[in-house]
């Protein structure tokens, strides 16, 4: 009996002497350009009109997003071309300002600088669905 009761005994001081258990700590995740974006109906996209002056420099970046949309639908790839300029100035962490620079790159059938700026527009948001036009197919 005595042995039984050393033995409980040693197997419960084992256990108390062994290492603390860790706990694991959830990796933090990185912040990325969309923490803090709003909603808009699409109403608001479709009325949207290509600006002809230098008056978006102005606007927040999801405006000019709109802005660049509405100058892609129009063909005015100089436009477009100013306003994805100041768009990868005045919001570098989104892909939007490269992504439209491809586009206008694309058009001027500067091919290697459209693939460069494709690229770095998903380096910038991995995780995002960017479409890649014909060129690239």
């Amino acid at each position: 009996m005595k042995k039984l009761v050393l033995a409980f005994v040693a197997s419960g001081l084992a256990a108390c002497a062994s290492a603390p258990s860790k706990k694991s700590e959830a990796p933090l995740e990185k912040p990325t350009y969309n923490e803090k974006v709003g909603a808009a109906t699409l109403d608001d996209y479709k009325n949207a009109s290509c600006p002809h002056d230098s008056s978006f420099q102005k606007d927040d970046w999801h405006k000019l997003v709109a802005y660049a949309n509405a100058c892609v639908k129009a063909k005015d790839y100089n436009q477009l071309d100013k306003i994805a300029d100041h768009l990868a100035k005045s919001a570098p962490l989104t892909p939007w300002g490269a992504y439209f620079l491809a586009l206008v790159a694309e058009v001027r059938k500067d091919y290697p600088r459209a693939q460069w700026m494709l690229e770095l527009a998903l380096k910038k948001a991995p995780n995002e669905g960017l479409s890649i036009t014909s060129w690239a197919a």
